[in-house]
């Protein structure tokens, strides 16, 4: 651990300046061998806050060190739907846009291409673009009452977020897009009762 003295926050875009810190590692053993690991990182907070403004209904907003945050953005299907197509000149061009338009928020939004290049994020960490990520697993009906699937989600789901957890531009973690009305019409339909 260590402390930063009077660290410069990150902030989405039209709200402040995304400064980034670049972060060294390095480890030796006992036996010599090293290792060393860098990461370029923001210093932030973000909150999703949901409070409540009756018996059923609740708001739904950010707060990025600590101050409220008009969200606008757009969802990010896929740069190109054969994944190793995806150039980086792309990826400019898009969030350079996104950016100028003053989009502070993309969701990325996953039911073709999964998760996309480390690039796309490094730029969203440059333009203060929050992200809004969606798992793999959005948009459809699974087979989340067999243990087998529920092992693959959990080892996608660490693999992901410890790759992306460095990136400040990432605000949520979202695992259900329109998944539970899929859900509804297999369950009735047990579809997957062979699965078992």
């Amino acid at each position: 651990s260590f402390v930063l003295p009077e660290p410069r926050l990150w902030w989405p875009n039209g709200y402040g300046e995304q400064p980034l810190y670049t972060v060294r590692v390095s480890a030796v053993n006992n036996y010599g061998r090293r290792d060393e690991k860098q990461i370029v990182t923001g210093i932030r907070t973000v909150r999703l806050e949901q409070p409540a403004v009756g018996q059923d209904e609740r708001l739904y907003y950010f707060t990025v060190n600590g101050k409220k945050i008009y969200c606008k953005g757009m969802d990010f299907i896929q740069t190109d739907i054969i994944y190793a197509r995806a150039k980086d000149e792309l990826y400019d061009r898009i969030l350079t846009a996104a950016r100028d338009a003053h989009f502070n928020m993309m969701r990325f939004w996953h039911g073709s291409v999964c998760y996309e290049r480390d690039y796309a994020y490094e730029l969203c960490d440059r333009y203060g673009i929050l992200v809004h990520q969606g798992f793999a697993f959005e948009c459809g009906a699974y087979p989340d009452h067999l243990p087998g699937f529920l092992s693959l989600v959990e080892k996608e789901a660490e693999w992901q977020i410890r790759r992306l957890r460095s990136h400040p531009c990432i605000a949520l973690w979202c695992g259900n897009g329109e998944c539970n009305g899929f859900l509804a019409n297999y369950e009735k339909s047990r579809n997957w009762d062979h699965m078992d």
